[in-house]
């Protein structure tokens, strides 16, 4: 017991922390990978508490920050009305309900982390014109040439939309083989540019999908053009030259498919035999070493296997507490050497301010909250959690202290409990003092609590 209100408390004085960094980094809502990364893509069927505690065992279980929100929008053109408490999603037919995507974002951006709407980059529902028509789950659309012109067309709407929502950004989702549709016709760094230029106006960031690093370019990191690289693998990659070459702080897609078949899994076709959750932890663990993330994980505890999330499948108690001991317990820099590969920092957090006055006002929610969590979160080793909650985003050197007055929590409760105990005792001692004045009526009321009477 003892240990769990240790570390509860120091998960309060984290979350203060991330609540601070989020609030006053520079380029916050543009800025590098906070956390891990993993998805959200179930709106129906659920509370928003339920929602909440989603968020609150990702985070605690894995240290996800960065949160993706897979089919969140209506259709593919023009987004859902603002004022609508539910709309249908185009592309799969689930309904998205208002309160429980507005339950995520707030409990995300609580523990300091940030929310990404996904939208399609290069599709439009079938009639809008476009360079090549396609099929997606019954849906007639298009697909649009990347351009300037074009963000400055349809980033706006969408940005409107999501910023009214409170996300904290823009995840544009492109397929794996619009390369071969529209290759032509695009300017990845054009499209880029106009559409940060809309959602800077916003205060609010981007990020975009290169499948296979088609339209990648270093610079558009290191000019903040987007905030981390997301590159998702299609095709056999060697892996470790991969994670070599992309920046530290960027996120790895690679679906470890359905089952250990891998049948047209090109990407997977050297994996024969190896089921998906065990391509899942290897993966995971070799972007770590790298200082990368890997897309594993969401809806809860739920783990992905193909590109349509919702059917990603639970982890049992036993692979949770296994994906914990083998992706983030056991990952140092002896096992990255094993690996053949070194062991990288993420990139440091920008310095962050001492947290400001009213900012203490949510010291009392997170209490509250923090002992909501059940059980089942499997809080990690500091010393190991390089990449997990307990560890991250760590303070840059000179960068202020969090808060001490949340150290403070665990001996207010001990004082507090201790009060109680002395006040019980003398509450006894007095009202033994009085007993001899009320012999009487006491003696006369006995009989109502006698066992005869409680039968």
């Amino acid at each position: 017991m003892a240990y769990f209100i240790l570390v509860r408390a120091r998960f309060v004085m984290l979350s203060m922390f991330l609540q601070s960094s989020a609030g006053h980094a520079p380029n916050g809502y543009n800025g590098p990978l906070r956390g891990e990364y993993g998805f959200l893509s179930q709106f129906d069927g659920i509370s928003p508490e339920e929602a909440r505690m989603r968020v609150r065992h990702m985070q605690g279980n894995f240290g996800i920050m960065e949160f993706q929100f897979v089919n969140a929008l209506g259709g593919l053109t023009v987004p859902p009305d603002l004022g609508a408490d539910s709309w249908t999603c185009a592309r799969d037919g689930s309904v998205i309900r208002r309160d429980v995507l507005r339950a995520y974002i707030d409990e995300i951006v609580f523990w300091g982390g940030r929310s990404w709407l996904v939208i399609e980059s290069i599709s439009t529902e079938g009639g809008d014109g476009g360079v090549h028509s396609a099929a997606l789950r019954e849906l007639a659309m298009n697909t649009m040439a990347l351009t300037a012109d074009w963000a400055r067309s349809s980033s706006p709407e969408w940005a409107d939309f999501a910023s009214a929502l409170g996300f904290s950004g823009i995840h544009w989702e492109s397929s794996d083989n619009f390369h071969a549709t529209a290759s032509g016709l695009l300017d990845i760094p054009g499209f880029l540019n106009a559409a940060k230029a809309v959602l800077d106006s916003r205060s609010m960031g981007q990020t975009f999908n290169f499948p296979d690093g088609f339209g990648w370019d270093r610079q558009l990191v290191v000019d903040n053009v987007v905030a981390f690289t997301i590159w998702s693998a299609w095709r056999l990659t060697n892996e470790e030259q991969l994670l070599a070459d992309l920046p530290a702080g960027s996120v790895l897609v690679s679906f470890p498919g359905s089952d250990g078949e891998h049948a047209g899994e090109a990407w997977n076709s050297e994996e024969v035999g190896k089921t998906p959750l065990e391509l899942i932890m290897a993966r995971w663990k070799k972007a770590r070493c790298f200082g990368d993330s890997f897309l594993a994980v969401g809806d809860g505890l739920r783990y992905v296997t193909t590109d349509y999330f919702p059917d990603a499948r639970p982890l049992s108690d036993d692979e949770l507490e296994q994906v914990v001991e083998q992706v983030f317990v056991n990952v140092d820099s002896s096992h990255c050497s094993k690996l053949g590969v070194p062991y990288v920092d993420m990139p440091e957090v920008p310095e962050v301010p001492p947290q400001s006055v009213e900012d203490d006002a949510e010291s009392t929610r997170l209490q509250s909250t923090v002992h909501e969590i059940e059980d089942r979160s499997l809080f990690l080793n500091p010393r190991r959690a390089r990449h997990a909650g307990a560890g991250r985003p760590r303070m840059a050197a000179g960068a202020a202290s969090p808060d001490a007055s949340a150290a403070l929590w665990p001996t207010i409760i001990v004082l507090v409990m201790l009060g109680a105990v002395v006040g019980s005792a003398t509450t006894l001692v007095l009202l033994k003092a009085r007993l001899p004045e009320r012999a009487g009526s006491v003696g006369s009321y006995a009989g109502a609590s006698s066992p005869a009477c409680r039968e």
